[in-house]
């Protein structure tokens, strides 16, 4: 018996409490229709579930550290992936927390979106708002000075480890997987045009569902008689993009979109 063989039979066996470190288990390719790939994705969302104590104690630390930053509730209104083109040996990443394995949203991440949704979006009508505009350089910052603004990663509500939450069996299936190599690789003369023979391989991978805890800093003086107004122009714009353009991969297929609450 190989040794990936046996790794799998003990995940058979047993259930983890680290979903990263259990998806690392697969080192080698992926026995007949992907049997072996599917027990590793399911083995990793058992060791979700069993981490829910240790990562409830650790979730209510982290919140009592965030006394200076503004804390709000996302919901996932269908379902989010982040680090979907993340290297591993499963074809299709996912972002876990490196300590708990459970999914975060990157704070980089919250920040680059709302940058940019406010660049596209509110720049549109105001041009203080784009890119090199007062306002949005007040709050994002610049090349050379931090913005007033600052992320902290999004950690998983405890109560969204549970049985059809947290991570889910997700798939793509791609019908026309030869024409869709070559037109990557930039081919000349395709020699597999799409057609209705083609056949369709379907990949699994594992999505997110659940609710996240948003926090970020706003750096302006308590006394100050502006920071209402300031916190609330933050807090609009977090829920705007969030809700409208949504975070991480696939949002044009309506991945990531999130509603406060």
């Amino acid at each position: 018996m190989s040794a990936r063989r046996r790794d799998l039979d003990v995940l058979a066996t047993r259930t983890g409490q680290h979903a990263g470190y259990t998806l690392r288990y697969l080192v080698g390719g992926f026995g007949e229709e992907g049997k072996d790939k599917k027990r590793v994705l399911d083995a990793a969302q058992a060791a979700l579930l069993e981490c829910r104590p240790l990562y409830t104690a650790a979730f209510e630390r982290w919140n009592e550290s965030l006394e200076d930053h503004v804390v709000a509730r996302y919901t996932t209104r269908g379902r989010l992936i982040i680090g979907l083109g993340r290297e591993t040996v499963l074809e299709s990443g996912v972002t876990l927390q490196h300590t708990y394995g459970v999914p975060v949203l990157p704070g980089t991440g919250l920040k680059g979106l709302c940058s940019h949704y406010c660049h596209t979006v509110w720049g549109a009508d105001d041009e203080r708002y784009k890119e090199g505009g007062s306002l949005h350089q007040v709050m994002f910052g610049t090349m050379e000075q931090a913005g007033m603004v600052t992320f902290a990663d999004g950690w998983m509500d405890p109560a969204s480890l549970r049985a059809g939450s947290g991570l889910l069996r997700d798939v793509t299936t791609p019908h026309h997987r030869e024409w869709s190599k070559e037109i990557g690789e930039k081919v000349l003369n395709v020699k597999s045009p799409p057609s209705d023979t083609d056949d369709p391989v379907p990949v699994s991978w594992l999505s997110v569902s659940g609710a996240f805890w948003i926090a970020y800093k706003v750096d302006v003086a308590t006394e100050d008689p502006q920071r209402a107004a300031f916190v609330e122009l933050v807090g609009g714009l977090v829920e705007q993009a969030l809700g409208t353009w949504g975070v991480g991969g696939k949002t044009s297929a309506g991945y990531g979109r999130m509603v406060k609450g």
